[in-house]
């Protein structure tokens, strides 16, 4: 019976492995010469500079000046409020670009944990440097601008609230609640002179070092990206193909060992290696007309190679095929019976149709032929 495993394993394995590569060599050096292109021509120094400010939002309502003079302060600014359509409408005014070149070249970031509060990076993209924080500059002033409209609004709203009060406490004659009003009123003409914008810039703005990668070494991380697809695809190609392509993948496939190998120039093994073989596998002498069985397709040419390499007086003969009547039978009358094959030629499915007739037969093969 044959050994169990339809699989190679360990040298088998590994030299199946070696010839899969060599059949899709075309590949692997296809995309290894793709991926050192797309390196070539994506590395290189980045398009442009950089410059970023970092400044943190402070809401109004976190300003006790504010809300003790009980004016309500909504929630803000977020960071989305910087890139807010007032605020790009102001730098294209200011620049005289576009509204969407405007918008490409800003950029926010923020820290995912920076507590309640998290500072926000503002980051401006030109051709050069000079640019880039002129650019910058005219962000922040916009957002300034923007910012003081808010506050100024606010604090409109909370006067005209506190003098619609005042006039209802003259109107019902309540000197105390009209003079309190008339305070509050002073503190917030006051409050205005004082309270300038609700953020604080954290840093100088400065450039931003941006890293880049030469030419040069995108083509070597390309081409090493595009060598190590192509190897994982030609193995897996190999694979889903089913094909086994060395004499030893198929001696582990179909668990025999090798007998014969036509193609080896050597003669490794020797004919006398194989007479050796069939001397103690037969019950008689060395038999004169070897039955064989296909594995996988076998030209005649191929059996007249496999008889040559068992030396003289041993003539290979195909018997009837894998699932033809009387196949069973006449492997059982031979004294010795051999497996042929072409490596290249045999798929995994078919040893396993093999290995399945032959199950529980008991009837093992003297080895294996390539041819």
């Amino acid at each position: 019976m044959l050994a169990q495993g339809g699989s190679p394993t360990g040298v088998a394995a590994a030299r199946e492995g070696i010839a899969a590569l060599r059949s899709y060599a075309w590949l692997v050096v296809l995309l290894a010469v793709a991926g050192v292109l797309a390196g070539y021509l994506l590395g290189g120094p980045a398009d442009g500079s950089k410059y970023r400010a970092w400044i943190t939002a402070h809401p109004l309502g976190a300003n006790a000046a504010v809300t003790k003079l009980g004016i309500s302060t909504p929630d803000g600014p977020q960071a989305a409020d910087f890139l807010g359509d007032g605020i790009v409408r102001r730098i294209e005014a200011a620049t005289g670009r576009s509204y969407d070149e405007v918008f490409e070249h800003l950029k926010l970031e923020q820290p995912p944990n920076g507590g309640p509060n998290p500072p926000i990076a503002l980051i401006a993209k030109a051709g050069t440097e000079a640019e880039a924080k002129t650019l910058l500059g005219t962000w922040m002033v916009a957002i300034r601008q923007a910012r003081l409209r808010y506050v100024h609004g606010v604090l409109d709203r909370g006067e005209r609230g506190l003098r619609k009060s005042l006039g209802r406490a003259a109107a019902r004659r309540e000197p105390d609640t009209a003079a309190a009003i008339v305070e509050l009123l002073a503190r917030t003409q006051a409050l205005r002179s004082t309270l300038a914008v609700d953020y604080a810039s954290l840093r100088t703005p400065r450039s931003v070092t941006t890293e880049t990668v030469s030419r040069p070494r995108a083509a070597v991380i390309g081409g090493g990206a595009g060598l190590i697809a192509g190897l994982a695809l030609a193995l897996l190609f190999s694979l889903v193909g089913g094909r086994l392509r060395t004499a030893e993948g198929v001696a582990a496939a179909v668990g025999t060992e090798l007998l014969a190998d036509a193609r080896s120039p050597g003669r490794v093994p020797s004919p006398e290696h194989a007479r050796e073989v069939l001397r103690s596998t037969s019950a008689e002498a060395i038999p004169a007309l070897l039955p064989a069985v296909a594995c996988g397709e076998v030209s005649p040419q191929a059996v007249e190679a496999a008889s040559a390499a068992l030396g003289e007086g041993i003539e290979v003969h195909l018997t009837v095929s894998i699932g033809d009547a009387g196949f069973l039978e006449t492997l059982e009358k031979a004294g010795a019976w051999a497996i042929v094959a072409t490596p290249g030629s045999v798929r995994r499915a078919e040893v396993t149709a093999l290995r399945s007739e032959l199950a529980g037969t008991g009837l093992v093969p003297a080895g294996l032929i390539v041819v």
